[in-house]
């Protein structure tokens, strides 16, 4: 949920950015979330939202992105961090209420 505050008008996937040497990382996935149930591993390298690259946003700014309508999808362009540089898209389904 990003810094625990969902932001107004959105709900989230069920994870928590960092912000680490210049990149977003995703530091905790909730368990029983959109996020885990797609099998987003914590520690993965956020590339891109939506394909907003994120490079050069502020936490709070890419969790904003993160968030939108319940019940839309949202996808996230990760970095594994087990599978070297590849990326891969993953779409998550945005929580159906404020978490």
């Amino acid at each position: 949920v990003g810094g625990g505050r969902v932001p107004p008008g959105g709900v989230g996937i069920g994870v928590v950015l960092a912000e680490q040497g210049g990149r977003i990382l995703i530091s905790l996935v909730e368990s029983g979330s959109n996020a885990h149930r797609g099998r987003i591993p914590p520690g993965s390298v956020l590339h891109t939202i939506d394909g907003s690259v994120v490079s050069g946003l502020s936490v709070h700014q890419a969790n904003a992105l993160l968030h939108g309508a319940p019940h839309t999808a949202v996808v996230l362009g990760i970095q594994h961090p087990s599978r070297g540089a590849g990326i891969s898209d993953v779409a998550v389904i945005r929580a159906g209420s404020p978490v």
